[in-house]
């Protein structure tokens, strides 16, 4: 069998899933069309795309050729947002494609643009052998509402690693984590306002904000002039594996994020590394990877009420919260992580060719 993943360049995010399929044994191979921005060079990622398993298609007119060729001949075609080409070749072919797309419409404005319900339709309906992963609880609802994929939408996602070097015990009491770009969307001012409503409450507790961007000097501001400056401590940016370090120390972790978030990885690295998750409801991987109440908690978007009493339960009720964090351990260890979806896609495939219904009950291919 030979599967073929067709992205931008290869992340630590998506890596997971490949070598996931690589353990099937499989001829596997990962087509990037980009070189590595030099920007994210800089911030420490390594150059994946370095890897062996990875056809560097933008080198050489070569690779152009062996890249049409896996759209053409693979028997697994998964296909991000990429050059339209090697789909349009992949959809002649009269094969199967599973494409990967996070929700459309990260902003409302979208919806009443004429123009792109008629590019969208168009680029997604020219074949009804074609799927959909769903790489947010909201793509289904986006991609259908311009005629796409109705009745072909799967529940799928991003996959980073799942270990953990940190024993639970470890935790330090009372502990709330926050980790992101310091950009709007990313809504980092919701947590310090839920953190001074539990102040003024009497709660106890710490709370570190992990990252950069535009308005840390703001938020640093307001968290004086909440009175937080005691509880909460601005770290700036960190590797990935400190950052992974210090969701494995803290209790609770809170992701605040509006709908443009698409999937949010973060919230996969958190719920892996034993934490009580919290997260906002616009966040496109929460529905898919949270049980409400068994292994995290959702707060509705926007509300930093609501998010002050989600954070109140967890600091409130410790078996509550060591509970919701094994949970959602247990959750990506079993179920959303790479070598468990390869294997599920693959199936998944093999029922759709032979006429059986393919979807799982849930997790990574269950009907979206």
């Amino acid at each position: 069998m030979k599967v073929v993943f067709f992205s931008n360049f290869l992340n630590h995010h998506q890596l997971p899933l490949c070598e996931g399929f690589i353990k099937q044994g499989i001829d596997f191979t990962f087509v990037a069309t980009e070189k590595i921005p030099k920007e994210r060079l800089d911030m420490g990622y390594s150059d994946m795309n370095a890897l062996p398993f990875v056809l560097r298609e933008y080198e050489s007119e070569d690779n152009k050729k062996i890249a049409e060729d896996l759209a053409k001949y693979s028997d697994i075609m998964i296909f991000g947002n990429v050059d339209e080409k090697y789909a349009i070749i992949r959809e002649k072919s009269g094969k199967i494609i599973y494409r990967a797309s996070e929700r459309f419409f990260k902003k409302k404005l979208k919806y009443f643009h004429p123009l792109v319900y008629i590019n969208v339709n168009k680029a997604h309906t020219r074949t009804k052998n074609s799927y959909l992963l769903c790489l947010s609880a909201f793509s289904k609802h986006d991609y259908n509402l311009v005629g796409a994929y109705k009745g072909r939408c799967v529940k799928w996602g991003y996959f980073p690693k799942t270990t953990v070097s940190v024993d639970i015990g470890d935790k330090k009491e009372n502990s709330i984590l926050w980790a992101g770009r310091m950009i709007p969307w990313k809504k980092p001012e919701l947590l310090l306002k839920a953190l001074k409503i539990l102040k003024r409450k009497g709660y106890c507790f710490s709370c570190k904000f992990i990252g950069d961007g535009e308005l840390k000097e703001s938020l640093v501001k307001k968290a004086a002039k909440y009175g937080l400056d005691k509880e909460v401590i601005f770290t700036g940016s960190l590797d990935n594996l400190l950052v992974r370090k210090e969701m494995e120390e803290a209790e609770i972790f809170a992701f605040t994020s509006n709908r443009e978030e698409g999937w949010g990885a973060v919230l996969n690295e958190a719920m892996a590394s034993d934490v009580a998750v919290v997260s906002s409801s616009a966040v496109g991987s929460a529905p898919y990877l949270i049980k409400d109440g068994e292994n995290g908690l959702i707060f509705k978007s926007g509300s930093a009420k609501d998010l002050a009493k989600k954070l109140s339960i967890y600091l409130s009720d410790k078996e509550f919260s060591k509970r919701c964090a094994l949970n959602a351990s247990k959750t990506l260890k079993e179920v959303w992580n790479g070598e468990e979806a390869a294997k599920r896609l693959i199936e998944f495939d093999r029922k759709l060719k032979n006429g059986e219904y393919p979807y799982y009950d849930e997790g990574p291919c269950s009907k979206a």
